[in-house]
């Protein structure tokens, strides 16, 4: 009958859906990484959550039957995009976030996108520093020294501050901004999911030897914490990546990014909820001005 067919959802609210749930998926993560570390000792957790990314990675290739360069100079370039934006990065956020709560991290992540830019402005002919990028630094910048300057760790215990949480987010977020950069000088012409899926288990091999003699005992880790290790690599690790790239092909850079907005909230949600972390004016207001700087950076 005319007119009574299947009701189909609008595209502007497709794209809305993705957005949030990529942004969720994101912020997620990081909670479900923090409840892990409770059980698991960080570097071992680290290890099987690029274990269980990186055999969904090959697995996505293997169906794809997309090839793998076959020259030295490509992987070389893919050693070092391995180290800096799967290795050194997931481990200095999983360290971090034994000091800070899952939306601070999540703060200091959001960071990449701006260090993106200034280094990009130095490296990446034509990306130029804008006077809305750099307004949009100087911001994020502000926060970060009021999330400092507030010993805002976001735990319960505020007595407990350790610098080191703050620290390693901003090595994390400096080590993804260098990979993003190199990513575009060295590997423009390169698959990006080939990319992802090589830099993931090249970062698996990185991180391994770490992990092996990190004093896991896996008689004595629960359900709960065998569920964070799959959720993280499944989740975190693989599927808003992949969301991501779906964006980048269907809509652009732009909508890509926005899931960087959605990500703190949806951790300081999940955290307080799950975690018992607490929200307060310090981080709220650290965290609005992170946001207004990355989104003052890419107008």
């Amino acid at each position: 009958m005319a007119g009574m067919g299947t009701p189909t959802l609008r595209p502007g609210w497709v794209k809305v859906g993705l957005i949030v749930l990529t942004g969720v998926a994101f912020g997620s993560s990081v909670v479900v990484n923090r409840l892990g570390i409770r059980e698991i000792p960080p570097l071992p957790f680290v290890g099987l959550r690029l274990l269980v990314a990186a055999l969904a990675f090959v697995l996505i290739l293997a169906i794809l039957r997309r090839s793998v360069p076959r020259n030295g100079r490509t992987w070389a370039d893919l050693a070092f995009v391995g180290l800096t934006n799967a290795a050194f990065p997931v481990v200095a956020f999983t360290l971090a976030l034994q000091f800070i709560s899952s939306a601070v991290l999540t703060v200091f992540i959001t960071l990449a996108p701006l260090f993106t830019a200034a280094l990009a402005h130095w490296l990446l002919p034509g990306e130029r520093l804008t006077p809305n990028k750099l307004a949009g630094l100087f911001l994020a910048f502000g926060g970060v020294l009021l999330l400092l300057g507030t010993s805002t760790n976001g735990l319960a215990d505020r007595s407990g501050f350790d610098l080191r949480g703050q620290l390693l987010g901003l090595a994390g977020a400096l080590s993804v901004a260098v990979s993003v950069v190199y990513t575009r000088l060295r590997l423009r012409g390169t698959d990006p999911m080939t990319v992802s899926a090589l830099q993931t288990v090249i970062g698996l091999l990185l991180v391994a030897p770490l992990s092996l003699g990190g004093g896991l005992e896996p008689g004595g880790v629960s359900g709960w914490g065998w569920f964070a290790v799959v959720y993280t690599g499944l989740v975190g690790s693989s599927l808003a990546i992949l969301l991501v790239f779906y964006m980048v092909r269907r809509y652009g850079a732009t909508v890509s990014s926005l899931p960087t907005y959605v990500m703190p909230a949806a951790a300081a949600l999940l955290g307080t909820v799950v975690l018992g972390e607490v929200l307060t004016l310090p981080l709220a207001g650290g965290a609005g001005l992170v946001l207004l700087g990355v989104y003052l950076a890419g107008r």
